[in-house]
Formats: C-alpha cells, sequence, structure tokens
C-alpha cells in the first residue's frame, strides 16, 4: 500500500482542515491584491515625496546627500588622524638622572622614570 501525502504526518505536523487551508490562500490573493493596489496608487507616490517630482530631482537629491556623507566621513577621518598625531609621538629622548629627557611633538616632557 501506498502512502500519499495527506496520510503521512511528519513529526509535530497537526492535520489541517480544508476550510482552514483555503481561507488561508483567500488571504494570500487578498494581500497580494493589496499590494499591486498600493504600487499602482497614492501610497507610492507619498513615499517617494511630491507627486509631480521627476526622477532625475530624486536622483539629484540622492547624489547630493551621498556627497554630504562623503564629506563628513572624511572630516571625522582628518579629525581622527589629527588626535592621533597630537597624541605624545616620541622624536628623540635621552635618559638622564631620575627621569627620561623627553621631546615630543607637542613640546619638551622630563617623563618620571618608575
Amino acid at each position: 500500500m501506498k502512502n500519499t501525502r495527506n496520510e503521512k504526518k511528519k513529526h509535530g505536523e497537526k492535520e489541517i482542515k480544508r476550510g482552514v487551508i483555503r481561507s488561508m490562500r483567500e488571504k494570500e490573493v487578498e494581500n497580494r491584491e493589496k499590494k499591486v493596489g498600493c504600487r499602482e496608487g497614492e501610497k507610492r507616490n507619498k513615499k517617494r515625496g511630491k507627486e509631480g517630482e521627476e526622477s532625475w530631482v530624486r536622483n539629484e537629491k540622492r547624489k547630493e546627500g551621498k556627497r554630504e556623507r562623503k564629506l563628513r566621513c572624511r572630516k571625522e577621518e582628518e579629525k581622527r588622524k589629527r588626535r592621533k598625531e597630537g597624541g605624545e609621538r616620541l622624536i628623540w629622548w635621552k635618559r638622564g638622572g631620575w627621569g627620561v629627557f623627553v621631546l615630543c611633538n607637542r613640546g619638551v616632557y622630563n617623563a618620571v622614570y618608575t
């Protein structure tokens, strides 16, 4: 005897009545119709901004935003570099007495040796 899919259940799977399946399918179709309606209707235009906006205007706005973001990133990178360079970078040092005589790019320090 051949087991068909209807007869054989997977572990933990419950039997679903045909009416429930039909209603689920109907809901799916309704949702699909709603989505199609959104594409054609006003909701899409609202998302895009003003209704009469041309595609090239939208593209220009997007490019402007991109340029601004790039500039901001570049400025932040420069700040980081400056901060790194501004830190105590050792140029020359000489051991003497109680500490180390240190010449850095920010000035001269007499660092106490511990």
